[in-house]
């Protein structure tokens, strides 16, 4: 369910801190809620539209949540 899926999220993003994979700059709890709206999203836009990039999403994301000073 909806509170299951943001656990195992804030679970993923607190140990991805840790390890130095994920920007600091949000606490776990906002990353998951941002990771989860975003998937959300392109769930709806899919399903209106047959046309959700997920892959830009993704990249767009994975740049976001990167470290201070990490590269892509």
């Amino acid at each position: 369910n909806y509170h299951d899926i943001r656990s195992g999220l804030i679970r993923l993003c607190r140990n991805g801190q840790r390890v130095g994979t994920i920007s600091s700059r949000l606490s776990p709890e906002q990353l998951a809620s941002l990771i989860q709206s975003v998937s959300f999203g392109l769930i709806v836009e899919q399903l209106i539209t047959g046309r959700a990039d997920v892959e830009g999403a993704a990249a767009i994301l994975r740049q976001l949540l990167a470290p201070e000073g990490a590269r892509s």
